[in-house]
């Protein structure tokens, strides 16, 4: 497993630091995002010796995260970081460890919705738009189609050849695509429950 995790992703989230945190809280998780604790053990060592190696400049990171490894989306990937890596001013601050306690936190949570798997998804009624990469390494695509089979009224996007960032690679049909969503979204009646219908 370390062998195969290492010179594919060594790291499968934005920093390297923060996917150690998030591959121990997956394995905390009893969702479909879930990786198993026996896998935990090759997952970490994989990530620490990959990651800094692998990911230097930091830019390889996002090219091998949110891109396949094609060449057409690497080169989509390149032609995003060119403006993306040019800016700046208002620049997002960098992720720090700090996050991490939050982050596995928040992940705990998430997985521990009680009941039947997926079952509080059907509770939710708004109208959901779901995109994803038909190769996507940190939201497995399965996820998303578990998203849409049980969500009343989910839509899903699954772009080719695309991974993380699909919606980079693919900008012009996502921006169309979600206008497309949002003007459908105005025409479907609102969908109301318990005492708001009374």
């Amino acid at each position: 497993m370390a062998a195969y995790i290492t010179p594919r992703i060594g790291s499968t989230a934005s920093t390297s630091f923060a996917n150690r945190a998030v591959t121990i809280a997956r394995s905390l998780s009893d969702t479909f995002a879930g990786i198993r604790p026996s896998d935990v053990p090759l997952f970490i060592p994989a990530q620490l010796a990959g990651g800094p190696a692998a990911y230097n400049p930091p830019e390889k990171l996002w090219l091998k995260v949110f891109f396949t490894d094609s060449e057409k989306s690497q080169a989509a990937g390149r032609a995003f970081l060119k403006p993306y890596l040019s800016r700046t001013e208002n620049r997002d601050t960098a992720i720090s460890d700090k996050v991490v306690p939050s982050q596995i936190a928040a992940i705990g949570e998430w997985g521990s919705h009680p009941g039947e798997r997926f079952a509080y998804l059907k509770n939710i009624k708004q109208p959901t738009l779901v995109v994803n990469g038909n190769h996507d390494v940190i939201v497995y695509t399965v996820n998303s189609l578990y998203l849409v089979q049980n969500m009343p009224n989910a839509k899903l996007i699954l772009y080719p050849d695309a991974n993380h960032g699909s919606w980079y690679e693919y900008h012009e049909d996502f921006v169309f695509e979600i206008n497309r969503f949002l003007d459908e979204s105005d025409r479907i009646p609102t969908i109301t429950t318990g005492a708001a219908a009374d």
